[in-house]
């Protein structure tokens, strides 16, 4: 079950992350939290983290493990299940857009 966190937490992580944090209430959350499927957009996030690179998706991650918040991962948003979205924190992988390989 998630728990909803402090402000202080929220700021906490926007402090650890390159990429953007986004709650309620904020300039682009609105576009930010609404899923694609619009079956599921009655749902609202408690906050979207719009990622920057690998080290915000561990940054992000070990954030909600220590604030108890549960994750929705976003990829590009269009689940027919309904799990891109939730009402803790979706981390949202839409800029990481790029593959590379080692060797």
């Amino acid at each position: 079950m998630s728990r909803r966190p402090s402000d202080a937490d929220w700021r906490r992580l926007g402090h650890a992350v390159t990429g953007r944090v986004r709650r309620p209430g904020e300039a682009g959350f609105r576009a930010a939290g609404t899923p694609f499927n619009k079956r599921f957009a009655g749902i609202t996030p408690a906050g979207v983290v719009s990622v920057a690179d690998t080290a915000d998706v561990r940054r992000t991650i070990e954030w909600a493990r220590d604030t108890g918040v549960d994750v929705a991962v976003r990829g590009g948003g269009h689940s027919f299940a309904g799990h891109s979205v939730g009402t803790g924190l979706v981390l949202d992988l839409g800029a990481l857009n790029t593959v590379s390989a080692d060797g």
